[in-house]
């Protein structure tokens, strides 16, 4: 499942598919299919065109973004925090050898906030790598580098160092973690994969309050000039990879919801 995945949003992402296009059009060029092969540079054109210029990427994004807002009132005591991988850069922190965070470092962020803030909660670190071919480099690895540029104290810290999905982030977590029935704990991940995972979470059985943070939209539509035409590509692709794999999820039983929503959390 986890290769099929990979190999399959490489080949459906927008950015991906459109590139594939433009590259497949301009092929028949020269052939005696050149008809088509017009038809599909310019609908590759068009494409780009449409994702430069209208926020589609935005309107996609902010409604996984809204899903779950942060918590008003926090909880006085919690049972454990847990972070989800995916802000590391492990091919940096090979060659640099310095622990290199990515764009959704706010989750690192957070969870040392929100460890100081509650001493006697569990900790737990999620993930090991979602890297195709290089499985032997490890989140963790960059976690622990990073912590201890913070001067974060990781005694208490749990690693998981074998997931590579958001289902197995969930279910190899709770072996370790060993969560109570009616314990609570902090989720933190990115806004927008907040929904699938807090549905992967629950079909665990694993009682969870969301704490989103890593946004990438703001309320409302924003019309930008001039157009940064490679972040809207990435925010497109970002979006459309979660709303397919809350579907996927879904399909395989992975989630308990299509589309997760707040649930009270009375025990």
């Amino acid at each position: 499942m986890f290769v099929a995945s990979k190999l399959l949003w490489f080949l459906a992402s927008p950015d991906n598919l459109l590139l594939l296009l433009a590259a497949l059009g301009a092929a028949l060029l020269w052939t005696r299919w050149s008809r088509w092969g017009r038809h599909c540079v310019g609908f590759a054109l068009a494409g780009l065109l449409i994702l430069a210029v209208l926020p589609v990427g935005q309107a996609l994004m902010s409604p996984l973004e809204e899903r779950f807002p942060r918590p008003v009132g926090m909880p006085a005591e919690v049972e454990g925090i847990i972070v989800l991988g995916g802000y590391q850069d492990l091919l940096v922190f090979e060659n640099r050898g310095q622990p290199e965070l990515t764009a959704a470092a706010d989750r690192l962020v957070a969870f040392v906030e929100l460890a100081r803030r509650y001493p006697h909660a569990k900790l737990v670190v999620s993930g090991g790598s979602g890297m195709l071919l290089r499985q032997d480099l490890k989140e963790s690895d960059v976690t622990r580098a990073a912590l201890a540029c913070l001067g974060f104290d990781d005694s208490r810290v749990i690693y998981e160092e074998i997931s590579r999905t958001t289902h197995e982030n969930a279910m190899v977590s709770k072996v370790l973690a060993k969560p109570s029935q009616d314990g609570l704990w902090l989720l933190v991940t990115s806004a927008s994969h907040m929904p699938r995972a807090v549905g992967v979470f629950r079909a665990q059985d694993w009682r969870v309050l969301p704490y989103p943070v890593d946004y990438r939209t703001v309320s409302g539509m924003v019309w930008e000039f001039p157009f940064q035409t490679g972040q809207r590509l990435a925010l497109v692709s970002a979006a459309m990879r979660e709303w397919v794999g809350l579907v996927v999820y879904r399909l395989i039983g992975r989630s308990d919801a299509l589309f997760p929503a707040a649930q009270s959390l009375e025990p």
